[in-house]
Parts: C-alpha cells; sequence; structure tokens
C-alpha cells in the first residue's frame, strides 16, 4: 500500500498502464519533476497536484479527495480494488455534466498539452467552464475555437483587376 502522495501517483499511473512519459506530456511538466514526487523528494504544489489529477485521468470522486491530500501531505485512499475491471480507459471517458469535454479530452482531440489547454481556458482564448474544480468544455466551444483558429490563419488573396 503506497504511504506517500508519490508513491500513491505512481501506483495509480501503472495500474492504469499510464508511463511516466505520457502522464509527463499530458501534464506538462518534465519526467525529471514527475520522478522526483514519485520518489518523495519534492510535493507537488496546489496546482501540480490539479494538473497531475486531470493528466491521471482520476475519476471525480477521487479528485478532488487526491488535491485535499496533497495539500495536507497525507495519502489519498487506494483506487478499487479491482482497478482494472472499473476504469475506462482515458480516451473513452466522458464527463457526466451534461456532456461536457475534459482538459485531457480536448487536449487529445487538438493535438496538444493539457498544459496548454489550461493556458487557453485561463486567457479567455477558449471558452471553459469550472465544474467542482476542474475545467470542462462543451463541443460547440471547442469547434467555435478551432473556426476562430482558422479564420486567423486565412490570408486575404489580392483581387484581381480582370
Amino acid at each position: 500500500t503506497p504511504k506517500t502522495i508519490g508513491q500513491w501517483i505512481k501506483h495509480y499511473r501503472q495500474a492504469h498502464a499510464i508511463s511516466i512519459t505520457t502522464l509527463a506530456e499530458r501534464s506538462g511538466y518534465s519526467i525529471w519533476t514527475l520522478r522526483k514526487i514519485e520518489s518523495g523528494a519534492l510535493q507537488p504544489s496546489p496546482h501540480l497536484a490539479e494538473c497531475l489529477a486531470d493528466a491521471l485521468g482520476l475519476p471525480s470522486d477521487l479528485h478532488d479527495t487526491f488535491l485535499q491530500a496533497t495539500q495536507a501531505n497525507t495519502r489519498p485512499p487506494p483506487p478499487p480494488p479491482d482497478v482494472t475491471s472499473t476504469i475506462t480507459p482515458i480516451h473513452a471517458q466522458t464527463d457526466t455534466h451534461q456532456g461536457m469535454l475534459t482538459l485531457h479530452e480536448v487536449a487529445t482531440q487538438l493535438h496538444v498539452s493539457s498544459a496548454t489547454i489550461r493556458r487557453l481556458a485561463i486567457a479567455g482564448t477558449i471558452t471553459a467552464y469550472r465544474v467542482a474544480g476542474q475545467y470542462r468544455f462543451t463541443q460547440a466551444d471547442v469547434t467555435a475555437y478551432l473556426d476562430t483558429v482558422r479564420m486567423d490563419n486565412i490570408e486575404d488573396e489580392p483581387l484581381s483587376d480582370e
């Protein structure tokens, strides 16, 4: 049984077949930083903890407990005993909040990191909603963002005199 937050993260990550490289890509943090956390040499900040919770695809019941545990420097409760049968693969997860997409789902759809989507949401470049402390997006808002980006990339062609 994991005794520290770092050990818990490593245990959860390995139980869900998430490599440290994949976790680094999803969270926007370096492999070095994640190794330091997993070894117990570094305690995650609240922001980093939220990034890790999103990157790990923690279900909402574990998400809040995880964030509280990282702030209190305690261990979150263990995942359900049979994690392989109770956890849906991250790419197949959908949020129950009226069909809204998670940060990770939008990042995957747009082929960018979760950190990039988080920065776009904070800047107001893409419309995001905070639900239970997590960013959520509608498909319509993601499509609107893509349309805006496409319009910005269209160059005006000179009109011919014909």
